[in-house]
């Protein structure tokens, strides 16, 4: 009986022995792939780092100008014009009578107060964009320096993809 038992105990010592070396050569290979996808990783962070760090070209340059004075004619038009809510526009209580009394509509009366800007970018924004452009490409253009020759969206879609 106990040459029974030892062959058991062999038998079972062996299982465990075959089921912890599948296990160890399991582990190794999880942690070989832990490895590798780490090892991508941080060569998509060093990519992602050195664009982030590369100068842009010119024409995204423009196209960020081009962004800005869309942005700040929009704020305008939102603190200006836009801020009311529907049907409650200063101008919707004045009569035809108020009107050729001299009555200015509103925009008329903001626009008088001030030319700034965000105004001018609200009211010209094309013009504001194509001169700007035109400066800065008669200046600059031939001797605009870009360290990357990825586009500024898709360089924003790359830092946005892998953050």
């Amino acid at each position: 009986m106990s040459n029974v038992k030892s062959q058991k105990i062999v038998e079972a010592d062996q299982l465990v022995q075959a089921g912890l070396a599948a296990y160890t050569e399991s582990k190794q290979g999880l942690e070989a792939k832990i490895s590798e996808i780490e090892q991508e990783r941080l060569g998509v962070a060093r990519q992602r780092d050195a664009l982030a760090e590369s100068s842009i070209t010119f024409e995204d340059y423009c196209q960020l100008l081009r962004e800005g004075i869309d942005w700040l004619g929009a704020q305008y038009a939102k603190e200006n014009f836009l801020s009311f809510s529907v049907g409650t526009h200063p101008d919707s209580d004045i009569t035809w009578t108020e009107y050729q009394e001299g009555a200015q509509p509103q925009p008329i009366q903001v626009l008088a107060g001030q030319c700034s800007m965000p105004a001018l970018c609200f009211l010209f924004p094309d013009v504001i964009y194509q001169r700007i452009c035109n400066a800065l490409t008669e200046k600059y253009r031939t001797e605009w320096t870009s360290s990357c020759d990825i586009p500024y969206a898709q360089r924003a879609e790359i830092g946005r993809a892998h953050v």
